[in-house]
């Protein structure tokens, strides 16, 4: 890999929005040499801005951590003139720079960072990218049928974050974190926003640090625009590592894992750990569960990406799937001291829960094997080659159309509803509603179905 600075050679651009997805894409950079990192500041959350401190950590962290990388923000360059130099973007999802009109004709292709939330990882900005790399074969099977006819590759690849979780060993990570063999490690995992569990338990959390211990891997949107949640841990023995930690280390450092909706769910099945799963909705049918903006805002506080209740981090938590304890804390029945019951139920009954871990695993995902980046890398390589099929590019044409319409009527149709109820802005949200209300798959069939009748 060469040193920090731009690659002269390039002619792939990794776009990184925060800290934890150069780290998550590193491995990229090691199989395909002629590639950069290109931060992207530019699509915080609604309400949001990317704070300048964070910039700056990120851009030092590049720099310490040596790797190839070209800062736009500080360019003198347009748009355009920076991004000539790359024939292929990488991008983890639809927003940010690769939506700029200056990538209109590049190459693209999404990494998956994380296998959680449905209405996220199958969204109809899916269309907007050539190849999709996708942690295994149920993600890939639903992206093909739905983006299949339009010339969109899907392939089952691994997400080469995990890579490292065939090479790093459990006392080495332990030892990288400071941890000691004396007390079984929790490990939690939370998503961010809303939908994270990681207020509701941080008291059972801290009452249980004097039999475990116990490190709080934080989320990175977390990390930058929610951090005076963690205040709570001050002072206490709780552990808080950021993104700059790799996922693999932290969960080859830990005994048990403690997650709720985040994509850290599976990561733990396939590095073989015993796992709690905290439910924060059950089958809830909450607007902000549906797909509204990626970033709702729900009793004051960020909603995070919607998901549903039949969302695979959903499904994994019923009882005959579950490869662990679950704990229900939106249940009025929910006791502090339920989180500790199921860490010792997930620790003492680990080899029962491996077969079910295995089993979920094999249905869904890629086979573990350290090879996920070998596999990104020579993705990106075919397309780079590829010779476009004329059909397919007048298909996907329509689909990109019919995705930018979709989005910005369903846009000027919420704005409408606080001005106008009577008219037909009003009437099209509705019938955009009904849609929206369908189960998710049907919902995108009707969507392609009305649209392109």
């Amino acid at each position: 890999m060469r040193t920090s600075g731009e690659n002269p050679t390039a002619n792939v651009a990794i776009l990184c929005p925060y800290i934890f997805f150069a780290e998550a894409f590193k491995g990229i950079l090691e199989q395909y040499p002629d590639a950069e990192l290109v931060p992207d500041f530019t699509s915080p959350p609604a309400g949001k801005q990317y704070p300048e401190e964070e910039k700056n950590r990120f851009r030092t962290w590049l720099t310490e951590n040596r790797l190839p990388w070209r800062d736009i923000e500080k360019s003198s360059l347009s748009p355009k003139e920076f991004f000539a130099k790359y024939g292929t973007v990488v991008a983890p999802y639809y927003g940010g720079w690769v939506a700029h009109s200056a990538l209109k004709k590049h190459r693209k292709v999404r990494v998956f960072y994380g296998a959680a939330k449905d209405v996220w990882a199958f969204s109809l900005w899916n269309a907007y990218f050539d190849t999709i790399c996708t942690p295994g074969p149920y993600f890939t099977k639903i992206l093909s049928e739905l983006y299949g006819e339009y010339g969109i590759r899907a392939v089952s690849t691994g997400e080469p974050k995990l890579d490292k979780l065939t090479t790093v060993r459990s006392q080495d990570a332990k030892e990288s974190l400071s941890l000691s063999s004396d007390k079984p490690v929790v490990l939690v995992a939370s998503t961010w926003g809303k939908l994270s569990s990681l207020e509701k338990i941080a008291g059972p959390l801290i009452s249980m640090s004097s039999a475990y211990q116990v490190v709080v891997k934080v989320h990175h949107m977390t990390s930058v625009y929610e951090s005076e949640g963690l205040g709570v841990f001050a002072g206490t023995p709780v552990r808080i590592i950021d993104q700059t930690t790799p996922i693999a280390v932290a969960l080859q450092a830990a005994d048990v894992v403690v997650s709720d909706g985040s994509g850290a769910i599976f990561d733990t099945l396939l590095a073989d750990k015993p796992i709690v799963l905290i439910d924060t909705i059950g089958t809830s049918d909450e607007s902000f569960y549906l797909e509204t903006a990626f970033y709702g805002v729900k009793e004051s506080k960020l909603a995070g990406v919607p998901t549903r209740a039949t969302s695979l981090e959903q499904i994994i938590k019923k009882p005959d799937l579950a490869p662990g304890p679950v704990v229900e804390i939106f249940s009025p029945s929910f006791k502090p001291k339920d989180i500790e019951i199921a860490i010792e139920k997930a620790l003492t009954n680990s080899s029962r829960y491996h077969q079910t871990r295995q089993a979920f695993l094999g249905k869904h995902f890629t086979n573990l094997d350290g090879m996920a980046a070998v596999r990104v890398a020579e993705e990106i390589q075919r397309l780079a080659h590829s010779v476009t099929d004329k059909e397919f590019s007048e298909k996907r044409s329509l689909l990109i159309t019919l995705v930018d319409d979709f989005q910005k009527r369903i846009s000027e149709g919420i704005r409408s509803t606080y001005e106008v109820k009577e008219n037909e802005a009003f009437e099209y949200l509705k019938r955009m509603q009904y849609i929206q209300r369908l189960p998710y798959f049907k919902r995108l069939q009707t969507i392609l179905n009305e649209f392109f009748s």
